[in-house]
């Protein structure tokens, strides 16, 4: 690209002229001076987090079972996600679609925690 025959000076003020670009997906944009740089950025790598609550009740002989625990998914030792979690999904969990690392590259720590 270039541009041509462009006034050097509006109303004898010298003009300084830049240059921006629109977004480009999957791209991150530098620019240095006229020049531009578009850098591919690949779709962030995810995992699945999946568990099972087991109870060791003799199969609710006490009747004291809840219907339902919340199950609380950290990273980095923040609560992300929530679910809850019941007899109907087998006391069955499953977090997906989750980074694997943070907005700065750096690995996440990711753990459930149940809640009574």
């Amino acid at each position: 690209y270039s541009f041509t025959n462009l006034p050097k000076t509006d109303q004898g003020k010298a003009i300084t002229y830049t240059i921006s670009e629109a977004p480009v997906a999957n791209y991150t944009t530098k620019i240095n001076g006229y020049n531009i740089t578009n850098t591919h950025v690949s779709q962030p790598a995810t995992t699945t987090v999946s568990g099972q609550k087991t109870w060791s009740d003799t199969n609710n002989q006490a009747g004291q079972r809840p219907d339902s625990i919340k199950v609380n998914l950290l990273a980095n030792g923040k609560v992300v996600q929530t679910k809850t979690v019941t007899a109907t999904n087998q006391w069955q969990y499953h977090f997906t679609n989750l980074p694997k690392t943070d907005d700065q590259a750096r690995p996440l720590c990711i753990r459930s925690v149940k809640i009574p």
